[in-house]
């Protein structure tokens, strides 16, 4: 019998059921799709989520750009409206930054999950941000330079401190979007907590192990 088609608005469909809360498992036998299927369609969500943000605005002074008539551009402002209407009711945190490392931006999950204000935030670098933890703004600030010397998208897990004082095992997407100009003009980052996941992984490492050392000492 053949799967099913899925077409890209059924795959966003799927994958907002995990960012919501719904676990991986649940949500494959649900829909009979593979574990490493539902994290690609995740994978390819968030990594298109800058590309609304691509801008179109015409450089200030000079009109619109060459070659867009106004119904293009005033369709082009409204696609972006409708963009950050979504990442804002996005259940998981979005944040944006500009080239020169400061934060432009949140979206209502980011203020929730690290327990600062928006207006907090905006004009912030990622030093100032994480003080305290200075090994996690290492890691994203490296992985923001690798960013800007080669546009597109990355991904890595990193552990950071949030509003209660814990530790949470996160997993970052990062993608940049470009200007006017065609130039690279900031990154858009996306999280997902994956500390049920490694504590999960974590229960399964020990129980092997001793399921080990029982077995060899019985022989």
């Amino acid at each position: 019998m053949p799967g099913r088609q899925w077409d890209p608005a059924s795959k966003a469909r799927v994958v907002l059921e995990g960012l919501k809360g719904r676990s991986e498992s649940a949500i494959c036998k649900r829909h009979r799709i593979e574990p490493a299927e539902y994290r690609s369609w995740r994978r390819q969500f968030l990594e298109n989520i800058a590309r609304p943000l691509e801008s179109r605005r015409p450089p200030r002074g000079t009109g619109l750009l060459p070659g867009m008539s106004r119904k293009v551009w005033e369709e082009s402002a409204k696609a972006m409206r409708v963009a950050q209407e979504l990442i804002e009711a996005l259940p998981i945190p979005v944040f944006f930054k500009a080239r020169d490392g400061k934060h432009l931006g949140a979206n209502r999950a980011w203020e929730a999950y690290f327990g600062v204000r928006r207006e907090a935030f905006i004009g912030k670098t990622v030093e100032e941000l994480f003080a305290g933890a200075p090994e996690v703004a290492a890691k994203h600030q490296a992985v923001d330079e690798e960013l800007w010397r080669n546009p597109g998208t990355r991904s890595y897990e990193l552990g950071v401190p949030v509003r209660d004082g814990s530790f949470r095992h996160t997993l970052n997407y990062k993608a940049t979007f470009a200007g006017a100009d065609g130039k690279v003009a900031g990154l858009i980052g996306a999280i997902i907590d994956i500390s049920e996941r490694k504590r999960a992984e974590q229960r399964q490492a020990i129980e092997h192990r001793i399921t080990r050392i029982l077995s060899e000492s019985a022989t």
